[in-house]
């Protein structure tokens, strides 16, 4: 696209700003507000999505199939089964660590996370099926959560869209001797 069509709104806004002691910042500021206004309109879809690895398997071959089968999916239906996916410019792999419900809709006041197991790609819809976290308590000197891998083998099937925080967690450990806690920093958006 040329240059003129593209930035003409750009354009006739810098004809009409009289402020010329920072234009570049107030023509930023008005591209800004431009921009939030169609966001909030949902004039734009913003679904890009790219799979890096992955093949095409069947509902009956995935370790999601009893998920898939309560959302109405039959057992002979394809579906892409993912190692590595990017969605929306956020890569999502096996084994990462991802935020699931944040700390104000638990009723025991602490976030949810948990481990990437399987990623499925379902009519363009990305599942991702995570094995849980159990978070017992914020650390206050290190201001993060401790997380263990929960017992029970509990499981948890959801779309990318319905994550606490759409960008992965990493796990981390304090450099002393007892190497089984395991910590995620608390994030502003997580709490």
């Amino acid at each position: 696209m040329r240059y003129e069509a593209k930035h003409n709104t750009l354009k006739s806004h810098a004809q009409v700003v009289c402020n010329f002691k920072n234009s570049p910042k107030t023509l930023v500021r008005i591209c800004q507000v431009i921009q939030s206004n169609a966001y909030g309109q949902n004039r734009f879809k913003l679904n890009q999505m790219t799979c890096v690895k992955g093949e095409t398997v069947l509902v009956q071959d995935v370790l999601s199939r009893e998920d898939l089968i309560d959302r109405g999916f039959p057992l002979m239906k394809s579906v892409f089964k993912a190692k590595s996916l990017k969605q929306n410019g956020v890569l999502y792999r096996l084994k990462m660590n991802v935020a699931l419900e944040s700390s104000m809709s638990r009723e025991d006041n602490m976030p949810l996370f948990g481990r990437i197991i399987e990623i499925i790609v379902v009519n363009s819809e990305v599942f991702l099926k995570t094995r849980l976290f159990r978070c017992p308590c914020l650390d206050p000197d290190v201001n993060a959560y401790q997380v263990t891998m929960s017992q029970d083998n509990g499981h948890m099937f959801l779309p990318v869209s319905r994550l606490a925080h759409w960008k992965p967690v990493s796990l981390w450990k304090l450099p002393s001797k007892n190497l089984k806690r395991l910590f995620i920093s608390a994030r502003h958006i997580i709490v």
